[in-house]
């Protein structure tokens, strides 16, 4: 701990802790919270995704997503570049690791007891903490719009990808039953379409 790069990396290691602690935390308790209220999120869910004029905050609550999961896994590497000497990187990368990892394991701790208390604060925290933040964003858009379009660029590709995917498993659970072929052929079908893979 004497190279006054640690001081630097345990700083940073705290608020990234910080910040995927938040983030794991309401990926745990949102859903929950959803189910404990409307005791079914397979039909909320249903509901939404009927809601086509939903659509574009669907789709843009996605790419917001991305882009904010880009610029945290880039503050990373911006950080170890430019603040840590190069002998030091492995170490570095080591105590963010841990930070990650602690957060992802302590956050469903405190979102079940969050849940267990039904506390909805928590929520509007985030949210008053959000658009304080905007002033900050404002200036960090301006400065890094390339990576973003990029890392638009690529939600949509990979969205895209993955609609195939699911098309894919789709039609090959559901053609046999839909055409009606005899058991023989669907053997013999599914048998060819797993030699193909």
């Amino acid at each position: 701990m004497r190279n006054p790069a640690w001081g630097k990396v345990s700083f940073f290691s705290a608020v990234l802790f910080l910040t995927l602690l938040a983030d794991a935390i309401l990926s745990y308790w949102v859903p929950n919270f959803l189910d404990s209220v409307y005791k079914n999120s397979a039909s909320v869910n249903l509901y939404l995704a009927t809601l086509h004029h939903w659509l574009f905050l669907i789709l843009l609550s996605m790419a917001v997503w991305g882009i904010y999961y880009e610029l945290l896994g880039f503050a990373q590497h911006q950080f170890v570049a430019d603040a840590i000497p190069l002998k030091l990187h492995s170490g570095a990368w080591g105590v963010l690791g841990v930070a990650r990892s602690t957060a992802y394991f302590v956050s469903p701790l405190i979102g079940g007891g969050l849940l267990y208390r039904s506390l909805v604060a928590p929520l509007w925290v985030a949210l008053g903490l959000s658009i304080s933040e905007m002033v900050k964003w404002k200036v960090l858009l301006t400065r890094v719009w390339p990576l973003i379009v990029m890392s638009v660029f690529l939600s949509v590709l990979f969205l895209s990808q993955n609609v195939f995917w699911q098309l894919g498993v789709g039609l090959y659970l559901t053609i046999p039953k839909k055409i009606k072929m005899p058991q023989a052929k669907i053997e013999a079908w599914k048998k060819e379409v797993v030699v193909a893979k």
